[in-house]
C-alpha cells in the first residue's frame, strides 16, 4: 500500500522505525549483515545538515517507499546546487557525512565537528586580514551567526538523539 505525501515525513508504526528522510542506507535496507551503528546516526545528522543548508532534504518522494529507494540508490543532489553561497568544504563536509557505505562516512562525530571547527577557524582567521571595509558582517564565514552555532551546538553538547530539539525552525535559513 502507497502512503500518502503527508505520511512520507513522519515515523509508521509497525512500518519503518525512524523518519525516512532522515534514514541511513543500511536503516532502510533492513540487512542484518550491515547493522545499524552510530554511523547511521551520523548520515541522519549530514541529512539534517544538508536540510539546514539547502532547505530541501536530500531525499524527496510522494511515498515512503519512492524516498527509501532514492535513499538507497541514488546520491542527493550536490547543496551547491540548490544554493550557490554554500561554501566547498561545507558541502563536502555535508556529503562525506551522507556517504552510502558506513565505512566512507565519519565514523564518530567529533570527526565531522573537527572539519566544522576547522573551516569556520579557517575563515575567521581570513577574514581577520581583510580589509576593514569588507562587508563580512551579515554572514560571517558564509553562514550566518544564528545557524552556526545551534548546528556546532548540536554535535557537541548533546547526545546526538537530542540533536533536533537544540536546532530551531528559523535556524533552517542557512545561506539565503
Amino acid at each position: 500500500k502507497a502512503f500518502s505525501k503527508t505520511n512520507a515525513k513522519i515515523s509508521q508504526t509497525g512500518i519503518v522505525m525512524g523518519t525516512p528522510a532522515y534514514m541511513s542506507p543500511e536503516q532502510a535496507r533492513g540487512d542484518p549483515e550491515n547493522p545499524v551503528d552510530t554511523r547511521s546516526d551520523i548520515f541522519s545528522l549530514g541529512a539534517m545538515f544538508y536540510e539546514m543548508l539547502t532547505g530541501v532534504r536530500p531525499f524527496e518522494g510522494d511515498t515512503v517507499v519512492h524516498i527509501l529507494y532514492k535513499l538507497t540508490n541514488e546520491e542527493p543532489e550536490r547543496p551547491r546546487k540548490h544554493n550557490p553561497n554554500i561554501p566547498v568544504p561545507i558541502e563536502k563536509i555535508c556529503l562525506r557525512a551522507m556517504e552510502k557505505e558506513k565505512a566512507d562516512r565519519y565514523q564518530k562525530t567529533g570527526d565531522m565537528l573537527t572539519d566544522v571547527r576547522r573551516y569556520l577557524k579557517n575563515t575567521a582567521s581570513r577574514r581577520r586580514n581583510a580589509l576593514p571595509n569588507d562587508d563580512n558582517r551579515a554572514q560571517k564565514n558564509g553562514i550566518p551567526r544564528t545557524a552556526r552555532k545551534p548546528f556546532v551546538l548540536a554535535m557537541s553538547e548533546t547526545p546526538l538523539h537530542g540533536t533536533v530539539s537544540v536546532m530551531k525552525k528559523r535556524d533552517l535559513r542557512l545561506f539565503r
